[in-house]
């Protein structure tokens, strides 16, 4: 539900770093299309695998985004309150899907910004500087996110688990459950921070149990646990 910005907000505002040395008043917020947003306890304010154009700053309540894993299983990427900003790296880019769920854990209320009011503020009259932002931030964006998902699987604290949230993740980027990885057995080894000889026992084990099936560097889910 959509809400008038008012002064306390402009308060809170004021000292958040995405405004540091300039004020948030409201003719600034109008020009970049901001609107407030208010959400009840366990609403959805980004899916998993969705595009996201705005980046939100939350002025009162709190979120937590989260990962549903591979078995179904949701886990905690981090925890949200006021002053907090998410979705920035993320709306820069033109081709990387939301890696994680955002949901309120209590009412929530948030300012949403769309990143391209901002970029295009900058790059008004076809300035290339613009451009050249705007294709930055995307670099960078995408990079983000590829050294986000290495972390978030080699954090696992299983061979299995580790195979399993790479798998998962190849398969929603292919949206299919027929798909191939970029990797070599010791290449996936060394992405998966794991011995080649444990990572190979640990594919056979799993093919025979009926969860994958693999052929060279082509995999298929067949079942999940």
């Amino acid at each position: 539900m959509q809400q008038y910005i008012n002064e306390n907000d402009l308060q809170i505002l004021s000292k958040n770093p995405l405004f540091k040395g300039i004020y948030p008043s409201y003719e600034l917020l109008n020009c970049i299309f901001s609107k407030k947003s208010v959400f009840t306890k366990n609403s959805i304010i980004i899916h998993e695998g969705s595009d996201l154009h705005n980046l939100g700053i939350i002025l009162e309540g709190k979120a937590t985004a989260y990962k549903t894993d591979a078995s179904g299983k949701n886990l905690i990427i981090s925890n949200l309150s006021g002053g907090n900003i998410f979705g920035g790296i993320l709306s820069v880019s033109s081709s990387v899907k939301s890696p994680v769920t955002v949901e309120a854990a209590e009412n929530l209320t948030i300012l949403l910004i769309p990143t391209d009011a901002i970029i295009d503020g900058i790059a008004a009259n076809c300035d290339p500087k613009g451009l050249l932002l705007r294709n930055l931030l995307n670099i960078i964006s995408k990079k983000y996110f590829e050294l986000h998902d290495r972390i978030n699987c080699i954090i696992r604290p299983t061979l299995r688990e580790k195979i399993l949230f790479y798998l998962d993740n190849c398969a929603k980027e292919a949206k299919s459950d027929i798909f191939t990885i970029p990797f070599n057995r010791k290449a996936l080894a060394d992405y998966l921070n794991a011995d080649r000889s444990a990572l190979s026992r640990e594919l056979s084990k799993m093919k025979k149990e009926g969860i994958i099936d693999f052929y060279n560097e082509s995999f298929r889910f067949v079942k999940m646990n």
